[in-house]
C-alpha cells in the first residue's frame, strides 16, 4: 500500500509540473503572423529545368537588387522597397502591393500596379519564406524556388 501511495504522489507531482510548464497564452503562429513579422529580402533563387538538378542563380543578381525587400502588412497591403541602393535612380523607392493567401494557405498571391503573380507557399516561419513556381516551354517544365529571410 505504501508503494501505491508513493507512486500516486510521484504521478501527481509530475502531472502538476507538466501543467505548470505549459503556458496558456502560447499559440502557434500562422502564415500571416510570419509574413507580417518584418522585411523579407531574397537570399536564394534556384531553378530546375526539366530533370536537371537545382541550380542556384542568386549570383546573377546585381548588388543593388540584393537589398530590395518585401513588407507585408496585416491588412493584406504592403510595399516592395528598392532598399538602400537602387539599380535605376529613376525607379520609385517603393511600390505598393496587395497580397493574399489562397487555397488554405498553400499559395501566396502578390500584386502591384505592374504585375500579379501567385506562387506555391512551400514554407514560412520566423526567419524564412520559401516560394515556388513553375512554367512550361516546349514541353519542358521549369521550377523556380525563391527563399527570403529577415
Amino acid at each position: 500500500m505504501k508503494m501505491k501511495a508513493k507512486l500516486l504522489t510521484v504521478l501527481s507531482v509530475l502531472l502538476a509540473l507538466s501543467f505548470s510548464a505549459c503556458k496558456k497564452d502560447d499559440k502557434k503562429s500562422s502564415a500571416t503572423d510570419y509574413l507580417t513579422s518584418g522585411n523579407w529580402k531574397i537570399v536564394s533563387d534556384q531553378e530546375k529545368i526539366g530533370s536537371a538538378d537545382w541550380v542556384e542563380t542568386i549570383g546573377d543578381y546585381d548588388a543593388c537588387e540584393l537589398d530590395n525587400f518585401y513588407k507585408f502588412n496585416t491588412d493584406n497591403t504592403g510595399v516592395y522597397d528598392e532598399g538602400a541602393s537602387k539599380c535605376d535612380p529613376g525607379d520609385p523607392q517603393t511600390v505598393p502591393l496587395t497580397w493574399e493567401l489562397l487555397n488554405s494557405g498553400t499559395q501566396l498571391k502578390i500584386g502591384t500596379t505592374l504585375y500579379a503573380d501567385t506562387a506555391a507557399l512551400v514554407s514560412v516561419n520566423a526567419t524564412n519564406l520559401v516560394l515556388q513556381s513553375s512554367d512550361e516551354y516546349n514541353g519542358v517544365v521549369s521550377l523556380y524556388k525563391i527563399t527570403f529571410a529577415h
